[in-house]
């Protein structure tokens, strides 16, 4: 409330306001706002609201809340003039509601890291998951490849997990209860030291769930930070536009399928020095030009123009 009194009290006259669904509250509060400044409003998808919700079985379609929620995102797709998707998929649900509206699919962007030539290690293989450990998140696939890879005596691999989240309790019993010696856990990671642990890893994971959620694509930080630090990445999950399958610089697997995970961690271990820096060249270079900050602000910068 105070930020939508500031705004008003600003004489300087916007033409655009860009307001984000997490929560959709803020994006009233912009649509308000722009209304009473007669700026343009472009509504910008994080995650589609209150839909993404129910499927994360966070709330209930039966709950006021989720009434309240759905209501606003129908006034907002009704009022705004243009929709700005950091999901690939979105298209189509827009249109339902109002399909007039310009859209453009923009994923986040992030500012490059140093470019630099991976160093990998043939006898040992460094498996690295960054992020975090919740509902949509699935941990449990990598502790049982981790068990998987023991019984077949595969001590040359080896899992550092760092995060948090509301599975972190049953993780760490987990862990110690089937004596999964290849596993640390190593707490959240502060985002400035990502690029400099990265170095430190051969391949990285990015494991979900089959919620529904999932159907208008993903937006994960961890891919951004992954590409942009050169990792090659195995992918758990099945979303449309595969960021990992797009880029050429891993594989995808079945959600919760923890052989065929264990199965594609060996056959990346078994690949050559050459083949594996191919995999991570492929990453850095669809970062820089999918994902790159300068040029995805030109995008951005170009569609707010050609709809003002």
């Amino acid at each position: 409330l105070m930020n939508a009194i500031s705004i008003i009290k600003i004489k300087k006259k916007f033409d655009v306001i860009i307001s984000p669904s997490v929560p959709l509250i803020n994006s009233l509060t912009g649509l308000v706002l722009a209304k009473l400044t007669r700026a343009k409003f472009f509504f910008e998808i994080r995650d589609v609201w209150p839909d993404a919700l129910v499927y994360n079985e966070i709330i209930s379609k039966f709950n006021p809340i989720y009434l309240i929620l759905k209501f606003l995102e129908l006034i907002i797709y009704k009022l705004c003039d243009g929709v700005i998707s950091a999901l690939p998929n979105t298209k189509r649900y827009v249109k339902f509601y109002n399909n007039k509206l310009p859209h453009l699919y923009l994923p986040n962007s992030y500012k490059p890291y140093p470019k630099y030539k991976k160093k990998f290690n043939n006898k040992l293989t460094r498996v690295v998951y960054i992020g975090r450990f919740n509902s949509n998140h699935d941990i449990e696939i990598i502790l049982k490849a981790a068990q998987y890879l023991l019984k077949k005596k595969k001590y040359n691999i080896f899992f550092n997990l760092f995060g948090y989240g509301n599975k972190l309790e049953c993780i760490k019993k987990t862990i110690i209860k089937k004596k999964l010696s290849n596993i640390k856990l190593k707490g959240a990671l502060n985002k400035s030291y990502i690029f400099s642990t990265l170095q430190k890893y051969d391949l990285a994971l990015c494991t979900i769930t089959s919620s529904k959620a999932f159907q208008w694509g993903s937006n994960l930080n961890k891919i951004y930070e992954y590409f942009n630090s050169s990792m090659p990445v195995i992918f758990s999950g099945n979303v449309p536009q595969n960021p990992v399958l797009k880029a050429k610089c891993g594989y995808q697997c079945k959600t919760h399928n923890h052989k065929i995970l264990a199965e594609q961690i060996l056959k990346f271990s078994k690949l050559k020095i050459n083949e594996k820096r191919k995999l991570s060249n492929n990453a850095k270079d669809f970062f820089d030009i999918e994902y790159n900050l300068d040029k995805q602000a030109k995008v951005l910068e170009n569609f707010l123009k050609s709809h003002n």
